[in-house]
């Protein structure tokens, strides 16, 4: 039985062993496959701090708070309607009354 249990602990030892040495290289590996070197280029998003204020620039794009309010307000103005969210709320009460009879019925039997 002692012999099962060493076995079964170096085999175990040696699995995770193997797990971490992919995990390394898959990550050198994606990292080799970004396709650029330039060091500049690896952060889509910077953040700047001056004076309380936090500036952010989005793949080049300057982002402040006013254009993120404005936004928003845009987005209510719209008023859009989403049918695949109507249909997935109207699924969820189908679904919901159908499971609370059912329930109901095997309650009833018992």
């Amino acid at each position: 039985m002692s012999r099962f249990m060493v076995k079964n602990i170096l085999l175990t030892i040696a699995l995770i062993i193997g797990v971490l040495i992919g995990m390394q290289a898959a990550n050198s590996s994606m990292k080799e496959m970004k396709g650029y070197t330039n060091p500049a280029l690896s952060s889509p998003i910077h953040l700047k701090a001056k004076n309380g204020n936090i500036e952010a620039s989005v793949l080049g794009k300057q982002i402040s708070a006013d254009t993120i309010v404005q936004k928003k307000q845009k987005l209510q103005e719209i008023k859009s309607f989403n049918l695949f969210s109507m249909l997935g709320k109207s699924l969820a009460a189908v679904v919901s009354s159908v499971a609370k009879t059912f329930v109901t019925l095997c309650s009833s039997f018992l």
